[in-house]
């Protein structure tokens, strides 16, 4: 039996700098890190757009000149695969796949005050809001639009899809959890990146 796979690939930002980051990502990506006037919330966007640029390259083996949107401003490639990003305090992540649809969140626990949730109400959303961008249809899915059939496995109200769940192992203090449409087995690869990596392909 074939097995799905799906590849969470994480680059920690601490330390990095925008001008390391400016010539790895398209115009369209530095206008879009420009909008935030936080170094850092522009360091992780910087981050977050290369990483994406240098993952889909290495899972297809070919340049994917234009990212387009969909559904919720759900990005996606033509012929390409299927991929979701994520960044926080301190790190970018996307998960990829050539074998379905995929949603990923991460979060730091630094952040467990400021909004004033518990631990579990904390890992609990990752899981919803992962479900939620991989099935393109934004926040409110999150909120009302998700019934849990059981412990990772989640059915979204009106349109019966599927989608399993797994929380990867990342180092504190962030938490994630990888979303995959189906009830099929699939596993989970997950891959720290590291700026020389981006900077070599």
């Amino acid at each position: 039996m074939l097995v799905d796979q799906v590849n969470l690939f994480w680059l920690g930002t601490e330390g990095l700098q925008e001008k390391e980051l400016i010539s790895l990502v398209s115009p369209v990506d530095r206008a879009y890190a420009s909008q935030f006037r936080d170094s850092d919330r522009r360091v992780r966007a910087l981050a977050s757009r290369a990483l994406r640029l240098w993952s889909l390259k290495s899972a297809a083996k070919r340049d994917f000149p234009t990212i387009l949107e969909g559904r919720a401003g759900k990005p996606y490639v033509e012929d390409g695969p299927s991929f979701s990003c994520s960044s926080t305090l301190g790190v970018a992540a996307i998960a990829l796949s050539q074998d379905g649809d995929v949603g990923l969140d991460i979060e730091s626990r630094l952040r467990l005050t400021q909004l004033e949730m518990s631990e579990q109400e904390f890992i609990d959303w990752t899981v919803r809001e992962a479900v939620a961008k991989g099935t393109g249809r934004g926040l409110a899915l999150a909120l009302e639009g998700l019934n849990q059939v059981d412990a990772s496995v989640f059915e979204v109200v009106g349109t019966g899809e599927i989608w399993t769940v797994q929380r990867p192992e990342l180092p504190d203090p962030w938490v994630a959890s990888v979303a995959f449409k189906g009830e099929e087995v699939w596993e989970l690869a997950v891959k720290e990146v590291r700026l020389s990596d981006l900077v070599s392909w």
